[in-house]
């Protein structure tokens, strides 16, 4: 998966920044549901239909995208728990959920 992340940034310049942009949108848009997590598979959704957020050539860039702001020494994300996926493709294997340390995220 980081090789993932690491050919999306090779094909698309500044790919992570869109890719926190879309993540600073979508914490917005938990805020005003009233939620505080959230699966990366709906963040991945809301960038690619709400956001300017390019497409990353494979999707499982996202997943060391969040992790690494999990595993900052001031993480944004937490992990709180899993859940089954809802995305057919993901064949509803657990997947993280996410929480923000810092609700809105700045």
């Amino acid at each position: 998966m980081a090789r993932a992340q690491a050919h999306a940034d090779d094909l698309i310049p500044g790919w992570q920044t869109f890719a926190l942009d879309a993540l600073r949108r979508y914490a917005r848009q938990l805020a005003k549901e009233g939620r505080t997590s959230f699966q990366t598979e709906e963040l991945r959704l809301f960038a690619e239909t709400q956001c300017d957020c390019p497409r990353p050539p494979d999707p499982r860039a996202w997943g060391p995208f969040i992790r690494g702001l999990a595993c900052r020494s001031m993480p944004v994300l937490v992990k709180l728990g899993s859940a089954n996926t809802q995305n057919p493709k993901g064949h509803r294997h657990p997947a993280s959920i996410w929480g923000f340390t810092r609700f809105p995220m700045p």
